[in-house]
């Protein structure tokens, strides 16, 4: 599973010549498609979907006293294929209903059915996981994500705001590496305010013309900017900003921001 997409360095926003505005267009127009379209899973959503399985295979296996229990708990840990995954866990929930790491097997099954695109299953087993771990943002930032792309956007703003406070409050897991700890909680930071300026953003534009519009649209810069300042390099994240700027009128930063998105060549902002 892919964790961090390969950073790339961004050129500086310049002012644009007339030749580059059916591209500014091209570009305005896939970010609409992909807010009207919510049930495409996107590279931001990809990048949220974090598992420390490595990190705590044996630590939380040596917790496990029943060998049969602790032999299908690495087994479930060590399967890379989503579909795989799913069987292993569904099989042992159904085996071992009272095991101690059953937050850690829906957790698994979770993030496994994100990747398949089981959006409504995943969202299940989220929340069957965090009844009984509910303090845990590397599922509840996914599942926010998730939320985002069903249109659930109380509930999706709820869940990022609940891993923003989580991740503030909380220091770093000790199944964590200490050197590997800021830039996972960046990333986790960096998609919570995505999805505030995500679903902000759309609520802007269902809202009529007037002032709650305006404000809905200005809180979606500020929630994604501060996304950007967790994760400068992420594409999607300025094409966003562009969408909300020309929503504003402000076609010269909404210029700014599509340009930068194009010019990453991040796949993630291309036409499916």
């Amino acid at each position: 599973m892919q964790v961090f997409r390969p950073m790339t360095v961004r050129p500086q926003a310049r002012r644009l010549p007339k030749q580059l505005l059916p591209v500014i267009l091209i570009i305005a127009a896939m970010a609409f498609l992909n807010l009207l379209f919510p049930s495409l899973i996107s590279g931001q959503d990809s990048d949220a979907v974090i598992t420390e399985a490595g990190r705590r295979l044996f630590t939380v296996a040596d917790e496990i006293t029943n060998k049969d229990e602790r032999e299908a708990f690495i087994e479930l840990y060590r399967k890379k294929d989503p579909e795989q995954q799913v069987k292993l866990a569904e099989t042992f929930l159904a085996s071992y209903p009272d095991s101690r790491v059953l937050a850690q097997i829906y957790e698994v099954a979770s993030k496994a059915e994100i990747q398949l695109g089981h959006y409504q299953k995943a969202l299940e087993y989220a929340k069957q996981s965090l009844q009984l771990y509910p303090e845990n943002p590397s599922l509840i930032v996914p599942m926010a994500n998730v939320q985002a792309k069903l249109g659930l956007t109380d509930e999706a703003q709820k869940s990022a705001r609940n891993a923003l406070e989580y991740l503030q409050r909380f220091a770093r897991p000790q199944v964590i590496p200490v050197k590997q700890w800021p830039r996972l909680r960046d990333q986790l930071m960096a998609s919570c305010y995505f999805v505030l300026g995500r679903t902000q953003l759309l609520q802007g534009l269902n809202s009529p013309s007037g002032a709650e519009r305006t404000q809905l649209l200005k809180q979606s810069l500020d929630s994604l900017a501060k996304a950007e300042a967790f994760n400068p390099e992420d594409a999607e994240i300025s094409y966003l900003k562009g969408l909300s700027y020309l929503s504003l009128g402000r076609s010269s930063n909404a210029a700014a921001n599509f340009t930068r998105a194009y010019e990453s060549n991040d796949s993630s902002i291309s036409p499916r």
